[in-house]
Order: structure tokens, then sequence, then C-alpha cells
């Protein structure tokens, strides 16, 4: 018997009614060209939705491989019955997901939403998702897509979506709002599968999300954001620490106290993490373990300790304090002792870098020409100034110690992200076209890449972390909060 027949019979057991039912076509993984596979799930984004122009435009690109989702206009209960009868993220394989919830029959008897149950079924369908690992041995990645006014009232979509976009801010999935496309498209709902407009803009929706995730990997191979990364955020109301994949999933909180803690880096073996905490009253330094468990407190002084950083070897932490009346570069033991002041001028020397090999540690100074960055011996011998354009700051060395990427700031608030050589020479601008605010620039472990913050001016209140190509090319976006994360580090 074959599989087609095999999957319709399924379909009647299961007594599921659709407004459309395509039977799923098996791709064989030996006959998939090599790409990203890229799986189209849920309601009309299916490959025999209006995800068909979403396949042209892939194929006209030669960027990814795009699997069938098989089914449009089921339900999410429906959907997910579906997914599971015929395994359709082991059958597809997928290094990208998108997904599209469909509202369905959504109202109750007496004319209600219930958007409960169908939150509890989109969310049965992202862990399923989420839970799944791939030939690459990574889960996923997932794009949620707004429900489009399709069939549906627009006041049942637009109460839909709010719900949607909030548990994508939960769980730290991108939501693309398809359905901000339709609003500036149209003034009446488009038919189910039958109004080509409507597809296009669906599947220019979907591109919008996805080109920049296929471009960052050169839409060949599978997705290699490696890694992870550890940052600060507002999220939940206080400055925590959290740490995801260098991808953006697995999200999962670290600290959790009424005060702040901010400015986490990792040790070179990534078993632990050191930050600076207010929690006692006062800006001191604090490492944990890379699970958040062990939370010690390092350093004990009436004034403020902050901006630490380890040793390659994990044995010393370089930071800043005002404990002597300004601020100064100091190392300690990586156990809270010893601690020995390396820099002594009347002007500010704060956030220590230390170099890959041991030797020297990197900082920003105010000694001349406002914020420039200087290097140094561990001792605090043969200090050299690098920099000396505007306002340079916030130093990381790259994983062989050839480059330093860091931040410049611009008359106009502007901020930019360079990065030059180890001795200071050929800087280069890699956000010259961009007029947002970017800073904390971090390498990758392997060097290939950079993350980083962005914040806009029209929107202070909010910042998110951001990975690039060392060279400056293809941007990623991969946290999505309304409020502020920021201070990456990555290992």
């Amino acid at each position: 018997m074959s599989r087609k027949i095999k999957i319709v019979i399924g379909f009647l057991i299961l007594g599921v009614t659709a407004y459309t039912v395509v039977v799923f076509r098996e791709q064989e993984r030996e006959e998939t060209p090599e790409g990203v596979v890229v799986l189209c799930a849920g309601d009309s984004v299916t490959a025999e939705g209006y995800a068909r122009y979403l396949r042209e435009e892939l194929s006209r690109l030669g960027k990814a491989v795009l699997a069938d989702g098989g089914v449009a206009g089921y339900t999410p209960a429906q959907y997910l019955e579906y997914m599971k009868s015929v395994a359709l993220l082991e059958e597809t394989d997928p290094d990208i997901v998108l997904f599209q919830p469909c509202a369905g029959d959504i109202r109750s008897r007496d004319g209600r939403t219930r958007a409960d149950v169908f939150l509890a079924n989109v969310n049965e369908i992202v862990t399923l998702i989420e839970s799944y690992v791939n030939s690459a041995g990574r889960s996923p990645i997932l794009l949620l897509g707004a429900v489009p006014p399709m069939g549906t009232e627009w006041n049942v979509v637009e109460e839909l979506n709010s719900v949607l976009m909030e548990m994508g801010k939960k769980r730290n999935i991108t939501f693309v709002d398809n359905y901000q496309f339709f609003l500036d498209h149209f003034d009446h709902i488009p038919g189910i599968g039958s109004d080509e407009e409507a597809g296009r803009l669906l599947a220019e929706s979907w591109l919008a999300a996805l080109l920049p995730l296929l471009d960052a990997h050169g839409g060949s191979g599978t997705v290699r954001l490696s890694g992870q990364i550890v940052f600060q955020s507002n999220r939940d109301g206080q400055w925590e620490i959290y740490v995801m994949n260098a991808d953006g999933s697995g999200l999962i909180r670290l600290t959790e106290n009424e005060c702040d803690d901010e400015c986490p880096v990792w040790s070179s073996d990534g078993r632990e993490i050191v930050f600076k905490s207010n929690r006692d009253g006062n800006w001191e330094v604090y490492k944990m373990k890379s699970d958040g468990s062990s939370q010690v407190r390092l350093t004990y002084c009436e004034a403020e300790d902050a901006g630490p950083c380890w040793s390659p070897d994990g044995e010393k932490i370089a930071f800043h304090s005002f404990r002597d009346d300004n601020w100064d570069i100091y190392v300690m033991d990586a156990g809270g002792r010893n601690p020995v002041r390396v820099t002594d001028s009347p002007h500010k020397e704060i956030l220590p870098a230390w170099s890959p090999d041991g030797g020297r540690i990197s900082f920003m100074s105010n000694r001349i020409f406002g914020w420039q960055i200087y290097v140094m011996n561990v001792d605090g011998s043969e200090m050299e100034r690098l920099t000396s354009r505007r306002s340079v700051s916030h130093p990381d060395w790259s994983p062989d110690g050839s480059r330093l990427v860091c931040m410049s700031s611009q008359p106009d608030r502007k901020s930019d992200i360079r990065v030059m050589n180890a001795d200071g020479t050929h800087m280069r601008n890699l956000t010259a076209g961009a007029t947002d605010y970017s800073f904390s620039p971090v390498w990758s472990p392997d060097g290939g890449k950079i993350a980083f913050a962005r914040m806009s001016h029209e929107e202070s209140e909010n910042s998110e972390i951001w990975v690039m190509n060392a060279d400056g090319t293809c941007l990623v976006q991969i946290t999505h909060d309304p409020g502020q994360d920021k201070s990456p580090d990555w290992f």
C-alpha cells in the first residue's frame, strides 16, 4: 500500500474535518538537494496553501529546500494530531520551521472566542517542534506566524494574535506579524486559497523574516549559530542574567532576585560566569556556575566594583573599581582574594578585557580625546593607546588575539560596531549603514561572528541581541522582547 493511501486512511480514522486536505508527499532525504530545510507548517503557510509563492521565490533564489507541511485549514488541535500521525518532523528533518496557526472554528456555542484552548494547542505544537532534534544535532529554529484574517473576523484575529505575540515573548520565539501585511493592503477579508495578491503578501512577510537566517549561513548546509550566549535583560522587571542557544532558542533565566544582576562573562571553560550585582546594597563582583547555581560574592568594598572578566586560564579576574576614589583596573584571584591595582591615573580606566594568550589587558580610558581603547601588560606596564577617533569603547579580543571589536559613538548619538587589528591599525566600520545605537560587541568562539546589542532611538526602552558575520554581513536578530536585552557574551 502506498504512503499516500495510508495517510488518507489515517485522516478518515481520525475523523478530522478541514477546509483543504492535502496528502503529505514524502521527500526522500537522499533525493533532497543540499541546503537548509525549511518546513512550512500550520495553516495557509503549508506548501499546498499560500506558501506555493514562497516556494517559487526560494527556488528562484536557490537558498533553501521547502518541505511540505501537508495540510491547510486544520485547527491547532487537528494539526497536532496530523503532525504526530505522519511523523512530520522526522520525515522532513527541518532546520527552520515556519508555523502559522489556523483560527478555524474558534467560536464556542455562546459566541465567545476560545483563546485558551487555541493557545494550549499552539503551545503543544511549539513544544513538539522545540523538543525535536534534527540530524544536525539541534532543535529547529522556529518562526511563529500571526493568524491572517482569511475567512475569519478581524476582531477574532486581533484577539488571537495578541495571545500569540505574548506567547512568543515568553518563549523567546520570533513572531512574524503577517497580520499587519493584510491591514496595510486589504480592506476586506481575502478568500481562502483564492486570492493571489493575499498569497504573495503572505509569502513576502515570511521571506522578510526568513532570508536573514538563510543569508547568515550562505543558504546551504544546516544552520550553524552554535554555542551559548549569556546576557542581561529586564524582561521580567529587574535586570537578571539569562542564557540561550546562539540562535535564540532554549532561553533560561539564571538569576532571580529583587535587585540587579548585570554584565555576565563566561569563564574560558564555560563552567562559570562572573557578573556584577547590587543585591547586597552595593555593586560587587559575583560568580556562579553556568546553570545559575552556587552564586558567590567575590568583592567586599564600600565603593563600586564592576566590569569583571576572566583570565584565559580561569585563575584570575580583572575588574574596575572606585575603591581608591577613582575608576581603575584591578586584578584578583578567581576566589576574590589578593586584589591588585594595575592602573593608577587621575582619569577613568574601566571595562578590562583579557587577551587570549593571557599576557595583555585591553580597556577603555578617558585620558585623552574622550574615551579611547588602551592595551597593557597584565601588571599594568607598557601601556599603549590604540585609538584616537571620537569615543571608542567596549573592546573585546578575537579568539586568536589578532583583532579587537569595539563600539564607536558618533556626534548624532548613533554608535557603530568596529573591528581593528590588535595594534589599532585598519579600523573598519561594520554597521556603517545602520541608524540604530549598536553596542556591547563580543566575538563568537570561532571568531567568525559577532554578537552585539542594538537599540533604536525611537524605541529607547527596547534593545535586542543581534548576530552578524565578522565582516558585518548577514545580520540576524536573536532576541525578541519589548524590554532590554544587552551585554552578551558568547561561549
